[in-house]
């Protein structure tokens, strides 16, 4: 009897506590389980990458709701555990869980997403992710290539594991090639054996995700350029002789090798873009300091003086420019130092020119 009653009660306790084992849920890819795979999910396999663990019951692949199964012995600090980074189920958190299945269901969400945790970072007090494009001016059907930097030899970057890069650009262009991300001898890896990287696009909305992830658990301290994203624009928009792609460093996330969130600073960077039949516009002198004239072969009609983040800051009508100038000297005495963009209207299109001001 006493033995029937010891059976009993085993069998009520593996009744009951097992629908708890499997009643958490998993999607293949989401790593912090928030609702959307992303460069975030990217650290999160980093910090796990080479840990062991049961293996997912029924695992698949596909973009759906599976049972995590056995909880394994390791959690991330947020108490995420370990099995969410196993994405293929095979017991092991390995390259393949990141260069597949978080590449094959990136972009992908379920239920209510969860806003991932980002960097933030004064340039007084924090290093600089930079974009930096290698030429501010090119033609169609010519190579634009921007040199992502990760830090500054002044300030370095302290203790880095891992970074999650979202970006964003005007994806108002006829693309000649697809977007490329290439390392170039990241300081952080010189021998390229000890770190993941995972670059994504969205062209249709103007997105681009990079992440890199160490993977041998230790951190690294350094500074420098680290790779190249590059394109080819085949054309602007119909009716345009210039346009300007803009790329913005949206979000950052950036950890050391205990997950812990480093401060950094945000950039952004644009090029300026011409059919080869552009008309010949030309500012001088530039710099300038009070005054600057534009100068072209065409009738000017109009301008319009932009900062960096797209703000009409000065703006002249046919009218004022009484619709037959060729040259217009602008005031700009009162205008903050930085860098602006300049939109020339003509009788023959639009031409778009930098120009420093202080």
């Amino acid at each position: 009897m006493k033995r029937n009653c010891q059976q009993s009660f085993m069998l009520f306790l593996v009744l009951f506590y097992a629908p708890y084992s499997y009643a958490q849920m998993l999607w293949p890819g989401d790593v912090n389980n928030n609702g959307i795979v992303n460069g975030v999910d990217v650290l999160y396999a980093g910090i796990a990458i080479g840990s062991e663990g049961a293996e997912r019951p029924g695992a698949s692949q596909d973009w759906q709701a599976q049972a995590l199964g056995t909880p394994w012995a390791e959690s991330f600090p947020d108490g995420i555990n370990y099995a969410y980074a196993d994405c293929d189920g095979n017991g092991e958190v390995e390259d393949d869980d990141i260069e597949e299945i978080i590449k094959d269901n990136f972009f992908l969400t379920h239920g209510t997403i969860i806003p991932d945790e980002y960097s933030t970072g004064s340039p007084a007090t924090a290093p600089l992710v930079k974009l930096e494009a290698q030429n501010s001016n090119i033609s169609t059907n010519q190579s634009l290539v921007i040199d992502l930097w990760l830090g500054e030899e002044a300030m370095p970057i302290q203790d880095f594991y891992g970074i999650a890069i979202r970006m964003k650009y005007n994806p108002d262009f006829t693309l000649a090639s697809e977007w490329e991300f290439e390392e170039v001898n990241p300081w952080y890896d010189p021998l390229d054996e000890d770190s993941e990287k995972l670059f994504v696009v969205d062209e249709t909305n103007g997105i681009m995700e990079l992440a890199i992830t160490k993977t041998n658990h230790q951190s690294s301290t350094g500074s420098g350029k680290i790779g190249e994203f590059y394109i080819i624009i085949e054309d602007i928009v119909f009716g345009l002789q210039t346009d300007t792609l803009k790329l913005q460093i949206e979000n950052i996330r950036m950890i050391d090798k205990d997950f812990n969130t480093l401060s950094v600073v945000k950039d952004s960077t644009f090029v300026v873009i011409s059919r080869p039949s552009a008309t010949s516009v030309r500012i001088f002198p530039n710099p300038a300091k009070d005054v600057f004239t534009i100068s072209s072969d065409d009738v000017i009609t109009g301008f319009e003086l932009r900062d960096i983040t797209g703000k009409i800051i000065l703006t002249s009508t046919a009218n004022q420019l009484q619709g037959h100038a060729t040259n217009v000297e602008v005031d700009a005495y009162r205008l903050i130092p930085q860098l602006y963009l300049l939109r020339i209207f003509t009788d023959k299109g639009v031409v778009v020119k930098k120009i420093i001001l202080g």
